[in-house]
């Protein structure tokens, strides 16, 4: 299965690119206006090189892309890229609106193709855990489940992350993750939300933010914290009627990294580990969905769903 790389970014050059290849994709075109980079992407893995991203998406020898570029280029890519037959796998936020996302998944759906959000923590074990405790039922009563996802700030003003024409900002960057949680663990789409989004003197982007969110079907909330200008924190924190449990390095943890999960139980403690490679599984789960028309289907409503729950944080800040 042919893949073409659109966006020669750190991720794709350290991490995604050797993922889809162990997931049994083949890079065969890589695409991105920084010329050297790009360059030595192709070069790494035998492609070819395009400077210009309409050529590789027209291209006939691919039949699927991974778009790593800024957000403000998402949506406009991704559209062009499911008019020429593409799938798409593409680094959050999938677009900047709902609106956006849901054109994407209407040509998608119509056209029998892929269009999936990379969240690659999701197929950690560490979440299949927590979201199969919840599922049974195993944790009683859950209160609410806290999560925050921040780190400080880079050196380098010019971040892509700070660039309001480039589609920044913390919500979409780090706040993205909360609404994700969010979304994957409760059990419906009825929300309710109430936010708060900041912003920091000589920055034009919101730099830091939290929310607590409700759902209608679901017995807790979650309540989340994010921010660009903030001590390092990767945490959710699941507080029911009989237990704690901690996850210190829930969105981030890397292949061979043993991220722990402290349990504190009836004033009982214990730690337990969760060693996993949640790229590749990422790059799988894209591969299989291409195919399979009942995952596609999952991952069209998981798009909507997270984009709803951004807008609806947006719209409700104060």
């Amino acid at each position: 299965m042919n893949i073409g790389l659109i966006g020669a970014s750190k991720i794709a050059n350290k991490i995604m690119a050797k993922s889809l290849i162990d997931a049994g994709f083949n890079i065969v075109a890589v695409a991105s206006s920084n010329q050297l980079r790009g360059i030595e992407l192709a070069e790494k893995y035998n492609a070819r090189y395009y400077q210009n991203y309409a050529d590789l998406i027209s291209s006939d020898e691919v039949n699927s892309l991974y778009i790593s570029l800024p957000n403000s280029l998402h949506y406009s890519l991704a559209r062009s890229a499911l008019s020429e037959g593409k799938n798409v796998l593409i680094e959050k936020p999938i677009t900047l609106t709902l609106s956006e996302s849901q054109e994407l998944v209407k040509t998608a759906r119509s056209n029998n193709l892929s269009i999936m959000e990379n969240f690659q923590f999701q197929y950690h074990d560490q979440f299949e855990f927590i979201a199969k405790e919840i599922e049974v039922g195993s944790l009683s009563n859950i209160r609410s489940i806290f999560v925050k996802f921040g780190f400080p700030l880079f050196s380098d003003k010019g971040n892509i992350r700070y660039q309001k024409s480039l589609g920044g900002g913390a919500l979409l960057d780090a706040g993205a993750y909360i609404s994700k949680v969010s979304s994957l663990l409760m059990n419906g789409d009825d929300y309710k939300v109430l936010s708060s989004l900041s912003s920091r003197k000589n920055y034009d982007v919101d730099m830091f933010g939290s929310c607590i969110i409700t759902e209608k079907n679901t017995d807790f909330s979650v309540l989340g914290s994010w921010g660009f200008c903030n001590e390092y924190q990767c945490s959710l924190e699941v507080w029911s009627e009989d237990s704690i449990m901690t996850f210190n390095r829930f969105f981030t943890a890397p292949p061979g990294f043993h991220a722990p999960v402290k349990i504190k139980s009836l004033g009982q403690e214990k730690d337990i580990f969760f060693s996993d490679d949640c790229y590749i599984k990422s790059a799988n789960q894209f591969r299989l969905s291409i195919t399979d028309s009942t995952i596609r289907e999952r991952s069209y409503s998981a798009n909507i769903k997270q984009s709803l729950l951004l807008e609806l944080i947006k719209s409700t800040a104060i």
